[in-house]
């Protein structure tokens, strides 16, 4: 291992104090006045199915990991852009939990990453929703596993 200078470890240190400071937790430009509830930082995944036409588009879902919640809204970190105004939003606690939620923002991060605020505007009961059973699998593969159980294959 190589002798570490602590000039130039000094220097990495305030190098990432800078990254961590131009990304301060729950800030976004576009509504950083608007908030009504405090977010709490919290990184979980989600399924992502735009909804059109009163339903899910199972074949067009996709994975996202949350950068924040609140009780009326979250923004997903996402790796690619979005052209949808509604999503069904999943997630697991002790089971699938389902929301319907309005696109608020999406904005650009840099490179092949996005973020996007979304609204929740309701819960979704499994009984009613349209498309269940395509769903079902990939809402599956949220639920967590310990460390040394073999994960299924993505769906």
């Amino acid at each position: 291992m190589p002798a570490i200078d602590p000039v130039q470890q000094q220097e990495l240190q305030r190098l990432i104090q800078r990254l961590i400071n131009l990304t301060t937790p729950n800030y976004t430009r576009l509504d950083i006045n608007s908030r009504q509830q405090g977010r709490a930082n919290r990184s979980l995944p989600v399924l992502l199915a735009p909804w059109e036409q009163d339903a899910p588009c199972p074949e067009e879902a996709f994975y996202a990991l949350t950068k924040d919640l609140a009780a009326n809204g979250v923004c997903v970190l996402l790796h690619h852009p979005v052209h949808h105004d509604q999503f069904l939003l999943a997630f697991w606690d002790h089971g699938p939990l389902y929301a319907l939620a309005e696109v608020r923002h999406l904005e650009h991060l840099g490179g092949p990453f996005w973020q996007m605020g979304l609204e929740l505007l309701g819960r979704l009961h499994p009984a009613d929703l349209p498309g269940r059973e395509q769903l079902e699998p990939k809402v599956r593969y949220l639920r967590p596993r310990r460390i040394g159980v073999s994960l299924p294959t993505l769906p």
